[in-house]
């Protein structure tokens, strides 16, 4: 019978690392902390270049809980890899520690003429940089993700390039850092991607809304709209399943970002908007995490030739009311658009205005803030085509008009909750459909063209037919190319 306590039984478990904190010419000190003493423990690891592990460190501290190895030998300053700790008595390994590595595609988002942000996951914690350069040149330019001057450590890494040149190809590749010496894990591919036009010129566009995870749909309407040959993209919300109940951005990557960052978003420019499923769930925070604004924030606004586009955040589902959190973030986005964007030059000299958000303001019965936070600031500002989701129906509802193109109002609200009213809005305003298709409901997609002469904007089904075709005129008067059927109104608005 053994005479060991029930503590001398129980087996030690790595709570705090293995973490490289040095490394030389002459070897590398690797520290970790278990959960309880222990008297003899392993380093195993291997270098870059070879298949086997090595299993020669030596420790110091022994008996204790915090634990050191030092490794001697000609490296020549390379980083080790895969560190596992071993229990010395009967060789069971207390933790595997694989070198961080890019874990999925990198994505491209907060597009712009001069500049690009890069996001990207790794597999374990690490710090993390951007190398670019210009196109078919040899000068290899680093940004370091930072905070607060300090390497950024975590999962979720993110980079924004700024003092790039408008319309001009780049390269870039992503790596997974030591935080501690700055020395690569491993680097990943190079990509490449294209700057926006500044102020003058055209742009192409396609927008994609209300996902939900539907791979297949997503995928076909991908292939018939091809927006790896845009200027740029747009996911507008509910892309998830239905929120955000895990961290790690596993959700995200799971329900959309894989799939959309192998298809484009690592060459196309992305604008990643919130809907209202991306704000419910638990981890609905980590949305910030991964696609933060250059300005902190989830909404903002960028040039695209001769487009200014105006990206507003509309918040979860439901009458919410000044002094709620999302009635001040609305609160909040009207000031900067009132005070911010449209006193600016990127606003006033821009040929086209155009607000892209996930609700509509009007058109629907709900969303009275919106109309009211928005509606009066997109007259005064001459905007002539705000795009949405949401619905889950392709509607398109022309400025001062009481008809509907595309669906009927009475298939989705009756006389006694009635949409609100189009008369006194000057602009237009286009519902994306989205959601699997049942029951009469079909999924589309938009593709925007922007010259100097007008907007076209066409709408698709992922059999590739068109559903509706029109264009804007720079004044914000509509023509029809090849229209879907209008609905007129029969009864009385909302107020």
């Amino acid at each position: 019978m053994s005479n060991l306590t029930a503590a001398e039984k129980k087996i030690p478990s790595v709570d705090r690392g293995p973490f490289i904190c040095h490394v030389d010419d002459k070897g590398f000190t690797v520290i970790c902390r278990t959960d309880m003493p222990a008297e003899k423990l392993l380093l195993s690891w291997r270098m870059p270049e070879e298949t086997t592990l090595r299993q020669n460190a030596e420790i110091s501290r022994p008996g204790g809980v915090d634990h050191v190895f030092k490794a001697t030998g000609d490296f020549s300053g390379k980083m080790p890899v895969d560190l596992q700790i071993i229990r010395g008595c009967d060789g069971k390994v207390l933790e595997n520690a694989a070198s961080p590595s890019a874990t999925a595609v990198p994505y491209l988002f907060n597009p712009g003429s001069e500049s690009i942000s890069v996001g990207w996951k790794s597999s374990a914690e690490c710090a993390g940089a951007v190398e670019y350069r210009l196109a078919g040149s040899s000068r290899i330019m680093r940004k370091n993700a930072l905070f607060t001057g300090n390497p950024a450590t975590g999962i979720a890494h993110i980079v924004h390039l700024d003092g790039l040149l408008p319309q001009t190809a780049y390269e870039y590749r992503v790596l997974a850092l030591n935080p501690v010496n700055g020395k690569a894990y491993g680097y990943s591919s190079w990509y490449s991607f294209t700057t926006l036009k500044r102020n003058s010129g055209g742009c192409r566009m396609v927008f994609f809304s209300d996902i939900h995870a539907d791979m297949d749909t997503f995928k076909k309407l991908s292939a018939v709209l091809a927006p790896e040959k845009a200027d740029f993209a747009v996911l507008a919300g509910d892309l998830c399943w239905d929120g955000v109940y895990e961290t790690d951005g596993k959700p995200l990557f799971e329900d959309f970002l894989n799939f959309s960052n192998a298809a484009f978003a690592s060459g196309v420019p992305t604008v990643f908007m919130r809907g209202n499923h991306e704000w419910a769930g638990k981890y609905s925070f980590e949305w910030a995490k991964w696609f933060p604004g250059c300005n902190g924030k989830t909404y903002g606004a960028f040039r695209a030739g001769e487009c200014c586009f105006v990206v507003l955040d509309t918040g979860p589902i439901g009458n919410y009311q000044p002094g709620t959190p999302a009635g001040d973030y609305i609160a909040e986005q009207k000031e900067w658009l009132e005070k911010t964007v449209m006193p600016s030059a990127m606003f006033t000299t821009a040929r086209y205005r155009i607000v892209l958000a996930h609700m509509p303001t009007h058109g629907i019965p709900n969303a009275p803030l919106l109309e009211k936070s928005f509606a009066e600031l997109f007259n005064r500002g001459k905007v002539q085509l705000m795009i949405v989701g949401h619905v889950h129906r392709y509607m398109r509802i022309n400025r001062n008009d009481n008809g509907c193109y595309g669906t009927d109002y009475y298939t989705i609200w009756d006389e006694s909750n009635p949409p609100r009213s189009a008369l006194d809005k000057n602009y237009t305003l286009v519902i994306n459909g989205g959601g699997p298709d049942e029951n009469g409901i079909f999924a589309t997609a938009l593709e925007l063209c922007a010259s100097a002469d007008n907007i076209t904007v066409k709408a698709v089904k992922k059999d590739g037919s068109t559903v509706d075709e029109f264009r804007v005129l720079p004044d914000g008067k509509v023509e029809n190319i090849s229209p879907t059927k209008r609905f007129n109104f029969r009864g009385k608005y909302k107020k």
